[in-house]
């Protein structure tokens, strides 16, 4: 009789550890499952048998004599633990970081999903990977959420706002450092009209150094030499308007110099 209680646990515990290693395949098995939640498998004692002691009066100590007659599985638990987030690429697909389910519907039947692989039917609804409806929180024609009813999501292809252009752009930015930078060179001498010093609004065949009138097509050669440079020729063409004002102050004239080479504009 002995011997069949001892067959009887053994067998037990093998039948317990059978349902533990379906458990560990099935996990495994759902490795690359959307939204899937591995399960952990735990054991209880079956029963056990009191073994009566003879002899032993009121006083004698209190002693366990319990013979164990088997295992079973005590439960199977869900790990809800966070997994890992993968990005997908789709942009209808959706993860939940933290607490919290997504709910869908079927045939009126709410029901609660940690799996976020959604698409768009051919309705415009938004659909699970079994067809299931999304349910959520709509928002109105002006962006504002209706957080009353939950019901199924659905965007509107068919009367979709029509494109209207870009009317006002702005941009921000940094200027190079070392891009040209302006610098006001110094002449050798004052540039003079009649004896006086010459003004921005001077007209170039006015100034006492010209000796030439100016005429369309003529070449305006400046020598300039900058510290740590050697000396360079700005050439210019003269057009209409270069031959008509000068705009050169009394003594200095304005030029846009390349800082990198030392030549001009």
């Amino acid at each position: 009789m002995a011997l069949l209680k001892s067959m009887n646990s053994g067998v037990s515990g093998l039948n317990a550890f059978q349902k533990k290693m379906d458990v560990i395949g099935n996990n495994i098995a759902n490795v690359e499952t959307i939204g899937f939640k591995s399960s952990r498998v735990t054991f209880s004692q079956l029963m056990s048998k009191n073994e009566a002691r003879s002899g032993a009066g009121s006083n004698a100590p209190q002693l366990t004599e319990q013979i164990g007659l088997g295992v079973r599985v005590g439960s199977i638990d869900r790990d809800f633990s966070q997994g890992a987030l993968q990005s997908t690429g789709m942009n209808t697909d959706l993860a939940i970081e933290g607490d919290g389910f997504f709910v869908v519907n079927n045939n009126g039947q709410n029901y609660y999903s940690r799996a976020g692989n959604f698409s768009f039917n051919k309705d415009g609804f938004l659909v699970s990977g079994d067809g299931n409806m999304i349910q959520g929180f709509m928002a109105d024609a002006n962006g504002n959420v209706n957080t009353g009813t939950l019901e199924s999501l659905r965007v509107d292809f068919e009367g979709a706002v029509p494109p209207k252009r870009t009317e006002v752009v702005t941009v921000g930015g940094n200027l190079n450092s070392t891009t040209s930078t302006y610098r006001t060179l110094q002449s050798q001498s004052s540039l003079k009209v009649s004896g006086n010093s010459a003004q921005a609004s001077s007209l170039l065949n006015d100034l006492d150094q010209t000796s030439t009138s100016f005429v369309d097509g003529d070449i305006l050669t400046l020598d300039i030499t900058l510290p740590g440079y050697i000396k360079k020729e700005l050439s210019k063409e003269a057009s209409t308007e270069a031959s008509k004002e000068a705009s050169l102050p009394s003594a200095r004239f304005p030029a846009r110099i390349n800082q990198n080479t030392g030549s001009g504009p």
